[in-house]
């Protein structure tokens, strides 16, 4: 590597993981910081990252968590006041400013057009809190400061909330409104950095909690989260086996010994899972007959069943000009808009795939932009050696990430599932790779 153009690059003989070692080091925080740090995360979790808040955080019986959110930024800075220059680089980032004005301009955009301003900036506050958490994230672990505990402190709290929400509030879990108001990626997050750290009781954690929502939820978008899991453990013992084994056998063998009891315990107790689903009718129909129906259509060629989501992509991929003028934020009140606009196809609203509501409400043109961007993400990782087999774990996350895209936009509606969502795409979208290891 000579020459001007690779003068910035990292070598990988003077590479380091993000936390300084293989082994996870942690910077040498003490065990009060990083409990504080753990503290400020859960309490961040518990105003606006999880669904128990929306039933907690009310006014006139809508969701309110500005005042909180503005009170915890406030104490957070004053508790750490080392964050306050790494917020200031965050903010003069050039990509965080850009999003910040594309989400100015499609609710500027809505404001001349709609009379629902509570729906409008509904949407805007998601997608906001959504590009804030991805930049938290990624530069939690790309820039060596102590936001990783931060953010699995909200990430770990936001999966106990959300599974004592439904006891909590005396909520029945039978209908399928609650399917979209359960947590789906931030087990898969806490996993992640289980992961990263080689730490099991993470890992298993993460685990857990992501087969428990999705047995709850009653809806088949939650099964991303376990499948998600298994896939990065799959790929990590590749990992192992071609030629990362040194300072991980401990870890790897401990790790196989878990995914065998629990694969043993999972097929001991399937039958007893899936009769458990049948007892109620949003199981029975979310769960069970929706994915045998879309199975047997797979194995048939027939997928009317997915029509509209289907439609959705076929507008952004092949007829693009459609979405040529931007609508404008605002899913809610763009219904009648969208039925007219696609009067010829399946399609009902933009909450069904993120991907049409991005090119409907933004335009084509930003969706195209961000598809570049991702690109040349990927290009810049083989570029800078980050290592096939890293990039293989980093494409495994995110196409789970792009799959649940493809099936709904509420990372860009709903602010608990836009916060768990930007966090985990954070954790993966990075050059150093998810386990900071390079391949060569």
């Amino acid at each position: 590597m000579n020459g001007p153009k690779y003068r910035n690059r990292m070598p990988c003989s003077s590479y380091r993981p993000v936390f300084g070692s293989e082994e996870g080091d942690d910077n040498g925080l003490s065990l009060l910081r990083k409990v504080q740090l753990a503290l400020m995360g859960g309490l961040f979790a518990f105003i606006a990252g999880s669904n128990f808040s929306l039933n907690l955080i009310k006014f006139n019986d809508r969701y309110v968590p500005e005042p909180f959110l503005v009170v915890w930024v406030l104490l957070s800075l004053s508790v750490f006041p080392e964050l306050v220059p790494a917020l200031r680089g965050m903010f003069r980032r050039p990509g965080y400013l850009i999003a910040l004005v594309v989400i100015g301009f499609g609710f500027l955009l809505a404001l001349l057009r709609s009379t629902d301003f509570v729906a409008v900036y509904g949407d805007g506050r998601a997608t906001f809190l959504f590009v804030t958490g991805f930049c938290i994230s990624h530069y939690a672990w790309k820039r060596r400061i102590e936001w990783e505990w931060l953010v699995l402190g909200m990430l770990a709290t936001v999966c106990v909330l959300d599974a004592l929400r439904p006891k909590i509030f005396e909520m029945d879990i039978d209908p399928t409104a609650v399917k979209v108001n359960m947590s789906l990626w931030a087990p898969v997050g806490v996993a992640i950095i289980g992961l990263r750290w080689k730490n099991v009781a993470l890992l298993v954690f993460g685990f857990v909690f992501s087969v428990y929502f999705a047995k709850i939820a009653f809806f088949r978008i939650y099964y991303l989260g376990p499948f998600c899991i298994i896939s990065m453990v799959i790929v990590w013992f590749v990992f192992l086996i071609l030629g990362r084994w040194r300072g991980n056998l401990k870890f790897g063998l401990i790790l196989l010994l878990l995914c065998v009891c629990g694969l043993a315990f999972g097929v001991r107790n399937f039958d007893a899972y899936v009769q458990s689903l049948s007892e109620t009718a949003s199981g029975r129909v979310h769960s069970i007959e929706k994915t045998s129906q879309f199975i047997d259509g797979l194995k048939a060629g027939d997928l009317s069943s997915e029509s509209e989501r289907l439609d959705s992509l076929n507008i952004v991929l092949f007829q693009p000009w459609r979405l040529a003028m931007p609508y404008g934020i605002g899913w809610r009140d763009s219904m009648d808009e969208v039925a007219a606009r696609f009067s010829d196809l399946a399609v009902v609203s933009t909450m069904d795939s993120a991907l049409l509501y991005v090119g409907f409400h933004y335009g084509i043109v930003v969706f195209y932009v961000l598809c570049v961007f991702i690109a040349l993400y990927f290009r810049n990782c083989i570029r800078d050696n980050v290592g096939r087999y890293e990039l293989v774990l980093q494409f495994s996350v995110l196409l789970f990430l792009a799959l649940n895209c493809f099936l709904e936009s509420g990372m860009l509606t709903m602010v608990p599932r836009a916060l768990q969502f930007a966090l985990v795409a954070g954790l993966v979208y990075q050059k150093r790779g998810v386990c900071g290891w390079r391949i060569t």
